[in-house]
């Protein structure tokens, strides 16, 4: 019997394909109780090649090439074809450290049976040359939470990744469940969609996964085209929770202050984007009222330091002064991202 799926999406990661099948190869199962779902998302590097030689050696390892659509695609590709019991996503440029996923489907998935087991992951930036860090930062793995998704919600926040998390199939099966072809936030979208459906839920301390940050990612993609589509698949995204959250919870209760607080923040960082997107003023403007409308603006301030009280600052200034928009966009896209940033 199968219990574990881990869906692994691929796009043009040759330097960090192998890294990433090598550590799920090595996760602590045996091979009849997982399998490993490899979707080359139209990928034009080696990445389908060195894919196909694991395909080849191991019998739990499953293949699948498509045209390039997206990680969405990809993704719901694997929720597709996975044939075990709990599913887990890892995207293919990062890894998990060795017996990882068995350490946490053993102690907790298997005996307690929840719809999600959550654990936890480390950024880190990408060092190729270095060894793999196998080091399980809480080797204790105590429970941090155990409950419902509401209630997760109320202690934990939105603060949440679809790679740190193993899902009951049948769950997200009965209910459902997709990725939605976004450019951005599409797996924030996904599990706050869990969250909403009030799964049981257990949390972990254990620090199993790496979540590696490099040039090729689409958070660090800096085109004004590749800015201007997150920009609007964030909006897409922020109304379709609305809309979820709207039939479970009002403006006036705990539930949907949670959801204010974590999509102010988010809106803080989008707005990244809209500098680096390169508007008109009179689209920057239509763009800003959608964020009014959708009440994600004006950004209030959550952090204490003098960076980001000028950042906050500034953006409601942007917000309150549309003709300031395009001289700001300018600095930051031709001194500030180029110069000062790198420092």
């Amino acid at each position: 019997m199968i219990l574990l799926s881990i869906i692994v999406p691929i796009y043009n990661i040759e330097n960090y394909i192998t890294r990433c099948i090598e550590s799920l190869l090595n996760q602590g199962f045996s091979p009849n109780e997982y399998e490993i779902i490899l979707i080359n998302d139209g990928s034009t590097d080696n990445s389908e090649q060195i894919c196909l030689h694991y395909a080849t050696l191991y019998n739990n390892i499953i293949f699948k090439s498509q045209i390039n659509q997206g990680v969405s695609a990809a993704r719901n590709s694997g929720l597709e074809m996975a044939r075990g019991k709990y599913i887990c996503f890892v995207d293919g440029d990062d890894y998990i450290i060795s017996n990882g996923l068995s350490t946490i489907f053993y102690n907790y998935t298997q005996q307690e049976n929840p719809d999600v087991t959550m654990y936890q992951m480390h950024i880190t930036n990408n060092y190729l040359n270095y060894p793999l860090d196998n080091k399980i930062v809480c080797p204790k793995g105590e429970k941090t939470f155990e409950g419902n998704g509401h209630d997760y919600i109320l202690k934990n926040g939105l603060k949440i990744n679809v790679t740190a998390a193993i899902f009951k199939k049948s769950f997200l099966t009965e209910n459902k469940l997709k990725f939605f072809d976004y450019t951005i936030a599409e797996d924030f979208l996904f599990f706050t969609s869990v969250l909403f459906l009030n799964p049981t839920v257990i949390s972990t301390s254990y620090n199993i996964y790496r979540y590696i940050m490099h040039g090729n990612s689409i958070i660090t993609a800096r085109s004004s085209k590749q800015a201007q589509k997150c920009v609007y698949d964030y909006l897409c995204v922020m109304k379709n929770i609305q809309q979820q959250l709207s039939n479970i919870s009002d403006e006036t209760q705990p539930l949907y202050n949670i959801y204010t607080k974590a999509m102010n923040l988010h809106s803080f960082y989008i707005f990244k984007k809209i500098l680096i997107a390169n508007y008109s003023t009179s689209k920057y403007i239509s763009i800003i009222n959608k964020f009014k409308q959708a009440k994600l603006l004006p950004i209030i301030y959550t952090g204490k330091g003098l960076k980001c009280i000028i950042s906050y600052s500034i953006i409601n200034i942007l917000t309150k002064i549309p003709i300031l928009y395009k001289p700001t966009s300018f600095m930051y896209n031709k001194i500030i991202s180029r110069y000062i940033l790198k420092m």
